[in-house]
């Protein structure tokens, strides 16, 4: 199985803040413009008892720094476009304010955020190096240049970002899942379980790093373990397609194909038409691989009528089917007529564990030699 892309991305409250130090604000983020208004308030009854004529330069001197009310504003306004993925007008009000505030480095934070998911990493890394230029001591903004990094596969880079905002907040769950998941792109999966298990320390229902808990455990071939930590993250987000699809084929590997057909019908029902190929096809390896090999069939069938461009794969499962019920000659037609559809199958049929009993079969042999040359000369 590829290694999915374990990313995920915080919430607004966790995700974009400027965040205190303080244990009390650790224990529960907050917006940088929110914790800013706080510090502000408290800022202001100071300087009014100390100096009462002082107040409105200070209130002038907030507003350059987009500490005032009017920035608690825009931060009202971009947390329900985040939280229902409104991104691109979320982008064009941090544009709007950064046209009168050029110098905010929450704002460039927030942009770098908002283009993260919007696809655009390399204007994100450039948008979050500002805001660490303006201001070296912002945590969100290092751990959202580590995640930049990773789409960009700077994954070295990233480390050293992530290894930032640790520095700078060793309280904080995200800045250990930005290293983990670097460290999981590097094939150091080992190492990056050690940064998921300080999140969950941290925070011990952090979806987040229970995914990347699942992804590792996976890939290092734990796969009951995996599981665990897969489920739990799948009850906060059970339409998640990418814990859905690995649950799928960790079930596979123990063996549990129930199971694993559970979790292939909800792929089926919530992933994009794009993929539903090679989920109806993981279906009907999973039946067959369970013995319903007349559902199995029936599957197949369905996608010769519904599918008509993607013949190939169905006959390659008839095949299997066929094979799989010792009925060799009618799976060497099936395969053949695969072969018809799609002469690149002939890759998979020469190493595929599914057609092993058939490796010796003359006839096998001939079809495996014509094919490969007619896939070759195309």
């Amino acid at each position: 199985m590829n290694k999915q892309r374990i990313i995920i991305f915080m919430s607004l409250l966790l995700f974009i803040a400027g965040c205190s130090t303080s244990e009390e604000s650790t224990a529960s983020e907050t917006s940088s413009s929110e914790s800013s208004e706080e510090n502000t308030n408290s800022e202001q009854a100071e300087e009014e008892e100390e100096n009462e004529s002082g107040a409105e330069e200070e209130e002038a001197e907030q507003l350059s720094s987009g500490s005032s009310t009017s920035t608690y504003s825009l931060s009202m306004k971009l947390q329900p476009l985040y939280a229902n993925g409104d991104y691109e007008e979320a982008l064009e009000l941090i544009e709007e304010s950064l046209e009168d505030h050029a110098e905010e480095p929450f704002l460039y934070n927030d942009k770098g955020f908002i283009l993260i998911e919007l696809g655009r990493p390399e204007e994100a890394r450039e948008a979050l190096e500002k805001s660490i230029e303006l201001d070296d001591k912002m945590e969100a903004a290092y751990s959202n240049l580590a995640y930049a990094l990773i789409d960009l596969g700077e994954y070295e880079e990233a480390m050293e970002a992530a290894q930032e905002a640790i520095d700078l907040n060793p309280n904080a769950p995200e800045q250990y899942v930005a290293m983990g998941n670097a460290l999981s792109f590097l094939d150091e999966d080992e190492e990056a379980l050690t940064y998921f298990e300080e999140a969950l320390e941290i925070e011990p229902k952090a979806d987040f790093a229970l995914y990347g808990m699942g992804a590792s455990l996976l890939y290092l071939d734990e796969t009951e373990e995996s599981i665990v930590y897969l489920e739990e993250y799948l009850k906060q987000h059970p339409e998640d397609v990418d814990a859905l699809d690995m649950l799928v084929y960790a079930y596979e590997l123990i063996e549990d194909y129930e199971e694993a057909l559970e979790y292939a019908d909800a792929v089926l029902e919530v992933d994009d038409e794009m993929h539903i190929i090679y989920n109806l096809d993981y279906k009907g390896i999973l039946l067959t691989k369970n013995g319903q090999l007349d559902e199995a069939e029936e599957l197949y069938e369905e996608m010769l009528e519904e599918h008509p461009l993607d013949k190939g794969i169905a006959y390659y499962g008839l095949a299997f089917i066929d094979i799989e019920r010792g009925e060799i000659e009618e799976g060497l037609d099936h395969l053949e007529e695969a072969m018809d559809e799609d002469p690149s199958l002939i890759d998979y049929a020469v190493t595929d564990p599914l057609f092993e009993d058939v490796l010796d079969n003359e006839r096998f042999i001939e079809l495996a030699e014509s094919y490969e040359d007619s896939y070759n000369e195309l």
